[in-house]
């Protein structure tokens, strides 16, 4: 029959003398399946929660941007960091110098203390992402995706990302709610 080629409900294509269609579990002939549940979790159980892309995106974002900073930061010169409010300011077309703080000898090490959390952050992350890309262990996924969140507080340190490390967490936190939330993605 011709019309039982194709799934009715995802459009996939059947095997002759499928029973039930393998992508969505849909009934060929329309009646209910009774294991498309089973097959509907075994298949998002493969890949984890879709959304660990951004989990991984921001690890990146995060090592290659505390990275930076922390190089820059290290045996950083009260010259230097004029240098480099000059440079924020002529990139941004805003007075930078009114944004951050004034040289004091501490500056070198709050920033390389904001960084290197920024960094840690984004290992968590990742380590994250690889629990969730092979939908294993979704207790440690949780567990490292709330622990990057709260890490990446560590960049307050340095006022001037104050904003920016409270934004990350509550979005940190908000992805790790959504990881905690499919659980039935991973397999353990």
């Amino acid at each position: 029959m011709e019309g039982d080629r194709f799934c009715t409900r995802c459009g996939a294509e059947l095997p002759e003398g499928a029973i039930y269609c393998a992508e969505c579990g849909a009934q060929v002939g329309g009646g209910p399946n009774p294991y498309e549940n089973e097959i509907w979790v075994s298949q998002r159980r493969k890949t984890g929660p879709g959304f660990s892309f951004v989990i991984l995106f921001y690890g990146i974002f995060a090592i290659v941007l505390g990275l930076m900073d922390l190089v820059s930061s290290v045996g950083m010169t009260e010259e230097a960091y004029n240098e480099l409010i000059r440079t924020m300011s002529d990139m941004s077309g805003l007075d930078a110098g009114s944004m951050m703080p004034a040289w004091s000898d501490s500056i070198p090490l709050l920033m390389s203390l904001s960084m290197a959390s920024l960094v840690v952050s984004g290992a968590l992350a990742i380590l994250c992402y690889v629990f969730c890309r092979k939908a294993e262990n979704w207790k440690a996924a949780t567990i490292l995706c709330a622990a990057s969140s709260v890490v990446c507080l560590g960049i307050c340190s340095f006022s001037v990302y104050a904003t920016m490390g409270i934004g990350l967490a509550v979005i940190g936190l908000i992805i790790t709610f959504m990881v905690y939330s499919r659980r039935d993605t991973f397999s353990s």
